[in-house]
């Protein structure tokens, strides 16, 4: 590539500019520059992906797989059309263009030939070093970046960050810099991002400055500790804005303004560092990862992001970064996702606009009838958390007259349950309303839907296509914000949704199996990108008119495969042997990496690792009563399932070693996304199977132009007509609240111990999202998340498993056709095995060393009233044993164990402080107990065999909404055996008669619920 060439044509393209955006700084006399704005992209996301069906909680909204380059070999790849539909997005926005780091995968290097290879005048990238890696490759994309014309930089020097640089030294920093600059010259400037003040935490710095504690040598050591990074680098920043956040999960604006800015800003003014130092800070959307940890730094509606700007902003730094473009993980998303829509992008334009002291223009396409208006709340609800309800109104150029904005919700009956007194917008001036009501006020309904009236010019009613809030009594991990502008709701011409019962073919008792179908109708007036059916928010269904890829309709069922363990990429198993379907025809979809002989899918060197992989089995309905999967794994399993045994059951796991699992479930989802519709209208009947029992379906319907429209939600089942009690807390009234629901909405996760029905799944007739999983990943077992690598494990952090050590035992277990020996084996037996007692119950053993069960988050609620009730047999009681424990990398909220025989529990708050409480019973070896923990949000009881400990007073609610582990975590390993678990929401003594029976008696292997 002749870069020198492409340097001067690029040169031409920009009038010669290739600074800092308007205006190059040639002399430090000269007035100052406008501030740069770089959104950080991790890149690796791209719009070409078609694999975010049922792995996050939003997707980008303009994602379109028909952009993915031919020659692409994967997410490390960053394919062309994506990248320039990316670029063409983020001008959209007003900034200078992104930042990225090159040394995610050798293809994020390939952003410097993009911009090259396709100029575009004022975009620019922002090259982010990491921390960790080598300093040979760092020089050499010194080399790329300073040869891109299109890299930022600041009087003709190009710019460097470093993420997260405090966690090397400045000598570090200014060492790589020294051989940077004696390879390629001095051309460079470097500003290192900064997140632990004088060596300490966000955290402690955060308590002091709250509490007024930090002293004037402590000021003073932070001083000098920012002095010491200006003198190695050219500057201070900061990108850890995220990390700034209080116990209620909220942006601590006064630190970040008043602490971290502050002391940046008086460190640079000092006469050392005047004339040649750079002030970098940070802006953040919010930082919601829902599916490990649920509530972490909350969006607060706009708030987040409008108040991080604007004090970047007022603080007149040289640059400013957003962390980040697109992390699908976390919902930093500045992008355009589905639920974030065009929001950003309206608030950045009006940021940069008025930073000119102009007010923007509309976007194109753009119906100006209603003003420029965004709705952003929460999409589900615990009852006792606040009802959020924001508007904000954005000026633009044109606008002229006074708007009075109304807004309403209506429950499932389209009754009028809330209004809202009237908010005047003002032409010229930005308009921010925030409404707040007590969830557990509307503790009646199923879910609330938004109604919003513009008057001005003319009046505009926005009746039909919110995203709906909704109400759960007692568990959510899903804290995403829908942030909608009024004008990119989709208005349909004709909208017709039906769930219909219907009966299809049984397999295993030649009965009839009644299930639903989802029927719709729907028509526009431009074009449509997608038309789906969502089950609780979930994909299960896209339309498609040709490619539909594998479902399950009258003629065939479709099987999903996949396989994953707790092993790095680097390190991970590689696979030998096959699955084969006898006594039917099977046609299998499987990775290019993968051979396919027939009714055979053969491994053959296929890894188990960190990343779920996954096939797909479609086989004739008329077939499957005959189809048997023969499943060959050397050294992991052999054995025979019939496939009407998994399609009756819905999933059937096979462990193995180091957190394995090979899960076959049927499936009734969508594989991925497609290519878009293309066409104004759709019309569909598809087959559903109910994540719940009282799951919320509804059809959403995406325009190419990326307006979004909801129907009226479908609820299925009946409900109970019955009213139940629940203890949840409430964060407006600062403690407990009894609240009465419909029964049907209150889980009763009680496990069916049935390994010949499921094998290392747990299933359970309160729903699919609190399947189970022995040694594995919940992510398997519930067929939803699964993004990112160890997302679904307790063992988030590696150290926390003990990975390898030898076992004593074999794996002579059920429902092995050839016992495997694993007494020599230096692999760790992660799922716990199977004993079948001489009543016929069968019963998890538990290794004392390595095996556990993984539950999904959701099973213990972190803000309502529960019990967990357990009967086990401990096989000793020496030291500590975990029994169960609610925790990933950070713990969530409870923890059992025993600790030399006594039952224990220890608690954590959403303060993180931590209560320790012995209840003084005391189990003994090789007896089998019935434990059951109840906790209200303000008392636990403890009760072991019907003799009682407490009230022991313990206020809520927990930290965090993660998975939960039984069995053993760290260095506590249970060694005994589990013969029953089950966890109930709300009040168990009025759960029903025989509640405190009903556990013992759960381990039978009658079916339950078929999913």
């Amino acid at each position: 590539m002749n870069y020198l060439w492409n340097k001067i044509k690029i040169a031409l393209l920009l009038g010669g500019v290739i600074m800092s955006g308007a205006t190059a700084e040639a002399e430090s006399t000269e007035p100052k520059r406008p501030v740069a704005i770089f959104p950080r992209a991790q890149l690796k996301y791209g719009l070409e992906r078609g694999d975010y069906a049922n792995k996050w909680v939003d997707r980008p909204l303009f994602v379109d797989p028909t952009l993915k380059d031919p020659k692409s070999t994967g997410h490390g790849y960053l394919s062309r059309k994506s990248f320039l539909k990316i670029r063409e997005i983020a001008l959209a926005y007003g900034v200078n263009g992104l930042g990225f780091f090159p040394e995610n995968s050798p293809g994020m290097r390939a952003a410097y030939e993009r911009v090259v290879e396709h100029p575009v005048p004022g975009f620019q990238l922002l090259t982010d070093l990491a921390p960790g890696g080598r300093h040979e490759d760092k020089i050499a994309i010194a080399g790329e970046a300073l040869e891109c014309p299109a890299s930022f930089r600041i009087n003709g020097k190009v710019v460097f960050m470093a993420y997260m640089a405090d966690n090397r030294t400045p000598e570090h920093w200014r060492a790589l810099m020294a051989d940077i600059r004696k390879v390629h010259g001095d051309h460079f400037i470097f500003i290192p991002s900064l997140l632990r003040f004088a060596g300490e935490s966000p955290s402690v710095w955060m308590r002091r400055f709250k509490d007024g504690e930090i002293t004037p040598e402590q000021e003073e050591a932070i001083r000098e500790w920012l002095r010491g990074w200006v003198r190695a680098t050219d500057g201070l920043g900061t990108e850890g804005i995220a990390n700034f956040k209080g116990w209620d999960r909220k942006l601590d604006i006064a630190f970040y303004r008043d602490f971290v800015i502050r002391h940046m800003k008086e460190v640079l003014a000092e006469p050392e560092f005047e004339h040649g130092k750079y002030l970098m800070l940070s802006a953040v959307i919010g930082h919601e990862n829902c599916t490990r940890f649920g509530a972490t730094l909350s969006s607060e509606g706009t708030a987040t992001l409008r108040d991080s700007l604007e004090a970047a902003l007022d603080a007149k730094p040289d640059l400013i970064t957003i962390p980040e473009w697109d992390e699908q993980n976390e919902n930093t998303s500045l992008r355009p996702t589905v639920y974030n829509s065009t929001t950003a992008m309206r608030l950045l334009r009006y940021y940069t606009a008025k930073e000119r002291g102009k007010l923007p223009e509309p976007l194109p396409g753009d119906d100006t009838a209603a003003p420029n208006v965004i709705l952003s709340y929460r999409k589900i609800l615990a009852l006792g958390e606040p009802l959020q309800l924001e508007m904000v109104f954005l000026p633009e150029k044109g606008d002229t007259e006074k708007v009075m904005l109304e807004l309403e919700l209506r429950d499932e009956r389209g009754k009028t349950v809330q209004v809202f007194e009237p908010k005047e917008a003002v032409p010229g001036e930005m308009g921010v309303w925030v409404e707040t009501v007590a969830s557990e006020t509307f503790s009646g309904s199923r879910y609330l839907v938004p109604v919003v009236t513009v008057k001005g010019r003319q009046e505009v009613r926005f009746d039909r296509g919110f995203q709906p809030i909704d109400l759960r009594p007692s568990w959510n991990w899903d804290y995403k914000w829908v942030m909608q502008p009024v004008r990119e709701l989709l208005r349909p011409e004709v909208c017709k949704v039906e769930l219909a019962p219907i009966a299809l073919p049984g397999v295993s008792d030649g009965k009839t199996k009644p299930e639903m179908e989802f029927r719709a109708t729907f028509r526009a007036d431009e074009p449509l990108a997608y038309v789906e059916v969502l089950d609780n928010d979930d994909v299960v269904y896209s339309h498609q008119l040709k490619d539909k890829g594998p479902r399950e309709d009258d003629d065939q069922v479709v099987f999903r495969v996949d396989w994953q363990s707790l092993e790095f990429q680097s390190v991970a198993r590689k696979l030998q042997g096959s699955i084969t379907v006898n006594g039917a025809e099977g046609q299998w979809i499987a990775p290019e990496t993968m051979k396919v002989d027939g009714e055979t899918l053969r491994f053959e060197g296929s890894v188990a690792s960190v990343w779920v992989r996954r096939a797909f089995l479609v086989v004739k309905r008329a077939q499957l009563a005959e189809a048997v999967l023969e499943i060959d794994l050397p050294g992991i399993a052999r054995q025979k399932v019939p496939l009407a045994t998994i399609y009756d059951s819905g999933i059937y796991g096979v462990p193995g070693p180091v957190g394995f699992n090979l899960v076959v479930s049927r499936f009734v989802r969508q594989d991925k996304m497609y290519g878009h519709l293309g066409v104004k209208a759709a019309e569909f009947t598809v087959p559903v199977v109910a994540d719940l029992p009282r799951s919320r379906f509804q059809l959403q319907a995406i325009a190419k132009s990326g307006r979004v429209f909801r129907s009226q939600p479908l609820i299925a089942g009946k409900p109970a007509g019955e009213q139940r009690a629940v203890e949840v807390y409430s964060d407006m009234k600062k403690g407990i609240v009894k609240v009465e629901v419909d029964a049907s909405t209150l889980p009763d996760i009680d496990y069916q111990f049935s390994p010949d029905r499921t094998g290392s799944v747990l299933v359970t007739d309160a729903g699919r999202p609190f399947w189970a999983i022995l040694g594995g990943y919940s992510t398997q077992a519930t067929g939803r998340g699964g993004g990112e690598s160890r997302d679904g494990t307790p063992f988030l952090r590696p150290n926390d498993y003990p990975a390898q050590i030898y076992t004593t035992r074999g794996i002579d277990t059920v429902n092995y056709d050839e016992p495997v020996d694993r007494s020599k084996s230096t692999t760790t037996r992660s799922a716990p095995d199977w004993r079948r007692l001489p009543s016929g119950e069968d019963v998890l053993v538990f290794n004392g060393r390595s095996t556990y069960v993984t539950l999904p988050q959701g099973v213990i609620p972190r803000r309502a009233g529960y019990e967990i009730t357990m009967e086990l047999r401990p096989e000793h009681l020496k030291g500590s044993q975990l029994l169960l424990s609610h925790r990933s990398f950070y713990p969530g909220s409870v923890k059992l164990f025993l600790e030399d025989g006594v039952l224990k529990a220890r608690f954590v708050d959403q303060k993180v402080e931590s209560t320790i409480v012995n209840s003084g019973l005391m189990l003994q070896p090789g007896q089998w107990h019935r434990v059951s923990f109840s906790y209200n949000q303000r008392e636990m009881m403890f009760s072991l065999d019907g003799k009682s400990s407490g009230p022991h007073l313990v206020p809520g609610p927990g930290l965090y909404d993660t998975v939960t582990v039984v069995g053993g975590y760290g260095k506590e390993w249970f060694a005994g055996e589990l013969k029953s678990l089950r966890i109930q929401h709300g009040r168990p003594e009025e759960q029903g008669e025989g509640s405190s029976e009903r556990a013992s008696s759960s381990s039978g292997s009658s079916p339950g619920r078929r999913f």
